[in-house]
């Protein structure tokens, strides 16, 4: 399972990279440009995931009902960013995420939850100015 994962991984890496570099600007006016992030950790991961797929034991290969929990649900939360916005998505992602995979409580999920989407909200939104996909609510 750890080779299909980083295979993925790969090949998400080779999206933000050809994205950083042929959709977004990686060099301009003597500066890096918008895609110069993009294109920099797309290069790392699929260093790094080159790397634990030719490094992994293939004896290891039995399916993890966590590791398929992960990756689906960070393409469930990929996928609701679209819609919901990344405020809602995210703190929905974490309430969820905390009370089924974590066996955390309710109440303890939901303050962790809230909490951390407002810190993301202030730093992001409030202090940098940077806007985030807002969805159909506007948020």
């Amino acid at each position: 399972m750890t080779r299909i994962i980083s295979l993925c991984l790969f090949i998400a890496a080779l999206y933000c990279s050809y994205q950083g570099w042929f959709r977004y600007d990686f060099w301009e006016n003597n500066s890096p440009g918008s895609g110069f992030i993009p294109v920099i950790a797309g290069v790392l991961l699929g260093i790094f995931s080159l790397n634990v797929f030719i490094k992994n034991e293939k004896a290891s290969l039995a399916l993890n009902k966590n590791h398929l929990y992960q990756v689906l649900g960070s393409f469930l939360l990929l996928g609701s960013v679209q819609v919901f916005g990344m405020i809602i998505s995210i703190a929905a992602f974490m309430v969820v995420w905390l009370i089924v995979i974590e066996k955390f409580p309710l109440s303890r999920a939901s303050i962790y939850g809230v909490a951390t989407t407002t810190v993301i909200y202030i730093v992001f939104k409030v202090a940098l100015s940077v806007p985030l996909p807002e969805g159909v609510f506007g948020i």
